[in-house]
């Protein structure tokens, strides 16, 4: 291994195969910054809570925040599975109810935003709720953009992996023949 991280090449030639990805390396930094995007969200939140001087939380909030927590214990269960996504059916199932999820905060967040403006009458009590709701409706979105790009490298490699059949279904077709030495 060189200094830099980087496989170095075996005496036999080869690279080593612990370091070379199922994925592309763009997926892989925008997986990592979607999923830093997820506690960015979460922190902004608490920082509003903090600026705005909250100091009890309503039950919209709670309830917003169950809905973080289950969209956050998908989202592991999603990477858990991840490293093995060429076997594992379940991601699928992941994904739909992440996606499920923040359907259901959406929801939330109108109904939250309704509620605060129909039934307060203080301005800043408005500006500082309606802030808060913002943001933990962008930690649900968060959380389902984390499913979309593992849903795209799933989709990248299941058409990878077509598209490698059917050229070697062609290949035999044309009796054997790759294409490599036309």
């Amino acid at each position: 291994m060189s200094r830099r991280g980087r496989p170095e090449a075996r005496n036999d030639g080869g690279a080593d195969a612990r370091f070379i990805t199922p994925i592309e390396r763009e997926d892989i930094i925008l997986l990592s910054q979607n999923i830093d995007e997820v506690t960015d969200c979460i922190e902004d939140v608490l920082l509003r809570v903090y600026v705005n001087n909250v100091n009890l939380v309503n039950p919209e909030t709670v309830r917003f925040t169950k809905l973080i927590i289950r969209c956050c214990e998908a989202m592991h269960q999603l990477m858990q599975r991840f490293p093995d996504f060429k076997r594992n059916a379940g991601l699928h199932d992941l994904i739909v109810e992440i996606i499920a999820l923040e359907e259901e905060g959406d929801r939330l967040f109108i109904t939250s935003m309704r509620k605060l403006h129909t039934e307060s009458s203080d301005p800043v009590e408005i500006i500082a709720w309606r802030e808060i709701y913002i943001y933990l409706e962008k930690c649900v979105d968060a959380c389902e953009h984390v499913a979309d790009v593992i849903e795209s490298v799933v989709m990248k490699k299941y058409v990878v992996r077509l598209c490698f059949r059917l050229e070697r279904r062609e290949a035999v077709a044309r009796g054997g023949r790759t294409g490599k030495n036309e």
